[in-house]
């Protein structure tokens, strides 16, 4: 959840793996003959058309990624793609353990999942049956009782996990926060966090010092700098030579010419 929270600090609109894989380019816009009929002129400018689309509010922006799941289309935003895409990396090895699981029994995947509950569930029936006999009444009621039950700690994990990532987040931003308000006593220049650099936003919300990467990005950009200043004046000297030993061949030619001419 940390990275999700990243994500929405550090974009300004910046990922799901196993969907990503599936995905597709986006449908091309309508046809250019029915983009014609739209214009009162029918001149069929497609500026004025994306203008007029840019200045109506109601109009959705186009998604950042398109992809196919399910056999159906969805359009995700910059920050779903790259929850997305964490997503599927941080489950990746998981998967990889569920995957040696079922190969050891002889199953695929899903029906390993699948058969995990049931084999809960068909155990704790036996049990009762041991208990109860034939009273088959008894064992269902159980039964039933047992379902609710499963539901309830089902529901009570999910809402502290929720509660836990709510958390995660709230922690989060107010970290950046204050590291935000120190990064601002020594560049008092930087008005907004979201006017820092990607690279800085992301390497802070991931754990980083703010300050810190912040000074890390402006070395790095000066090393850039001089690296860019250097090869400048290492071409320059390189032309300044090329001319000189130009003029030297002029002036040996030259010399040579009068010798020729003059004897000397």
């Amino acid at each position: 959840m940390e990275q999700n929270t990243v994500l929405q600090n550090t974009t300004s609109t910046e990922p799901e793996t196993p969907a990503v894989e599936n995905a597709e380019a986006a449908p091309d816009g309508a046809p250019q003959d029915e983009a014609n009929t739209n214009n009162a002129d029918g001149s069929g400018n497609s500026a004025d058309n994306a203008a007029s689309a840019t200045d109506n509010p109601e109009v959705s922006p186009a998604p950042f990624l398109e992809i196919k799941y399910n056999h159906e289309s969805k359009g995700l935003t910059r920050e779903e793609a790259a929850t997305w895409a964490q997503k599927g990396m941080h489950y990746d090895g998981l998967y990889q353990k569920l995957e040696r699981i079922a190969d050891l029994k002889g199953v695929s995947v899903k029906d390993l999942i699948n058969s995990f509950e049931t084999e809960q569930d068909e155990a704790y029936r036996r049990e009762l049956a041991e208990r109860f006999g034939d009273d088959t009444e008894t064992i269902n009621i159980m039964m039933e009782h047992y379902q609710n039950g499963k539901q309830g700690k089902i529901d009570a994990a999910k809402n502290k996990r929720l509660q836990d990532e709510a958390t995660a987040e709230q922690n989060i931003n107010t970290r950046l926060a204050n590291e935000f308000i120190e990064l601002q006593k020594e560049f008092p220049e930087l008005s907004e966090f979201a006017n820092l650099p990607e690279s800085v936003r992301r390497a802070a919300a991931e754990g980083k010092d703010l300050v810190h990467a912040y000074l890390l990005h402006q070395h790095q950009e000066n090393k850039k700098i001089a690296a860019a200043k250097a090869s400048e004046a290492k071409a320059a000297a390189s032309s300044a030579g090329s001319m000189a030993t130009s003029g030297d061949n002029v002036d040996k030619t030259a010399s040579a010419l009068m010798e020729g001419l003059w004897g000397k």
